[in-house]
């Protein structure tokens, strides 16, 4: 995406020079750089690089499925941190990805978005139910202990 953002601010340079536009193109190249400049602060994708960044108010992670950009699936280690090969399947319980099994489970809680009816100190928690469905949870930020330990079954 970047690169296609820099070939056309440079296509536009181009025609600027020859004058094709009969204008320099300032605008657009003012548009381009600005657009260049955004997506080369955000331009990581994955989970990790996401986490706690927000998008109106919600969870990005919320707003949009994030999947790995090599093969296209949601359960691939790579999803959810950049670093991590590509393994190709969408196969849940692979290690390092955010879709875990319940026995791997792990809970990553962030600040539910602010438009909560519940008050500021809410926080969620995005869970795999099955390799095609998830659950959001909700609680007070001081009762995540307890929700955890309700899912595992043992009381706290």
């Amino acid at each position: 995406m970047i690169e296609v953002m820099k070939q056309a601010l440079e296509f536009f340079d181009n025609l600027a020079e020859l004058r094709l536009l009969g204008h320099d193109g300032e605008p657009i190249r003012t548009t381009l750089r600005q657009a260049i400049k955004q997506a080369e602060k955000q331009d990581c994708w994955c989970h990790k690089c996401n986490e706690g960044r927000t998008v109106n108010g919600f969870p990005f992670s919320m707003t949009r499925m994030i999947l790995c950009p090599d093969c296209g699936n949601k359960r691939c280690p790579k999803a959810s941190d950049h670093t991590f090969p590509c393994t190709n399947s969408n196969e849940p319980g692979q290690p390092g990805s955010v879709y875990t099994t319940r026995q791997q489970r792990e809970w990553v809680w962030q600040q539910a978005p602010i438009k909560t009816q519940w008050g500021d100190d809410m926080v969620v928690a995005d869970l795999a139910i099955d390799k095609d469905h998830t659950v959001s949870v909700y609680c007070e930020r001081d009762q995540t202990a307890r929700v955890e330990a309700m899912f595992r079954g043992t009381n706290t």
